[in-house]
């Protein structure tokens, strides 16, 4: 039981590996990538382990839309093609990216 015996990063792993193995099913049967919407996605895993997920994430053909409450939790070698959205006190910014 990964609830009761997991770290939260193990628990978040699972989750993750899940939801890519969706994006993978989704596209055999529609014929066309899904949107890939991850929340947060990278907090309580640790440097390993994030950028195994951000390989990973950049391997899909989804269209992949990250959030991070840390600029620098996107700054993976995965996820630099990526735009980013900067929302702060109730100001956006977009089209910088992290590096």
């Amino acid at each position: 039981d990964l609830g009761r015996f997991g770290s939260r990063g193990q628990q978040r792993l699972a989750l993750v590996a899940t939801k890519l193995a969706e994006v993978d099913l989704l596209q055999q049967e529609a014929g066309e990538p899904p949107v890939l919407l991850l929340d947060d996605v990278l907090s309580e895993l640790d440097r390993r382990h994030r950028r195994l997920v951000t390989e990973t994430i950049a391997t899909r053909s989804a269209q992949v839309c990250v959030t991070a409450t840390d600029l620098i939790d996107l700054d993976a070698p995965g996820l630099s093609h990526l735009p980013i959205i900067h929302v702060s006190r109730g100001t956006i910014s977009y089209g910088k990216t992290v590096r």
